[in-house]
């Protein structure tokens, strides 16, 4: 494969990611910032709570947004907090069950969006296409921690 080719690729996959990542979620009815709403899927995923610590790293998001965004939540009725009863430093999340609704909502919304995606390009590309795009990934984390090790050794 010619450098050319390797670059035109390389930008192309950039171009998708750059819009991919940035995509805003489309869901004026809600009236939920997509922080919040990342937050109550992950939450619906672990009904028995998680150390609201532990979320930034999950979600990927700020410590401060996370802390900002509980703290809407917990006002809106999407979650409770607690202390954890081991250590009283630590507070566990854990989604309500209005915050369950809003986030079975939210992934039925996304589920109908694959459908009809699905319904366009047809099941087997487009499952073909998760499958490739979960080994890029994959092959991004196991890359990107593979350089960090040798800046540090």
């Amino acid at each position: 494969m010619e450098l050319d080719d390797l670059n035109k690729i390389a930008k192309l996959y950039a171009s998708i990611l750059k819009v991919f990542c940035h995509m805003p979620i489309k869901d004026d009815t809600l009236g939920y910032g997509q922080g919040q709403i990342r937050i109550l899927i992950y939450l619906a995923e672990h009904p028995d709570g998680v150390l609201s610590g532990n979320l930034s790293s999950e979600i990927h998001v700020g410590t401060g947004r996370i802390g900002n965004a509980l703290k809407e939540m917990e006002k809106k009725g999407l979650i409770k907090r607690y202390d954890d009863i081991h250590d009283k430093r630590k507070t566990i999340v854990k989604i309500t069950n209005t915050g369950q609704k809003l986030a079975d909502q939210r992934r039925n919304k996304f589920i109908n969006l694959n459908k009809r995606i699905i319904e366009k390009i047809g099941y087997d590309e487009f499952y073909h296409f998760l499958q490739t795009f979960k080994k890029i990934v994959e092959i991004e984390n196991e890359l990107d921690i593979n350089e960090e090790v040798k800046k540090h050794v």
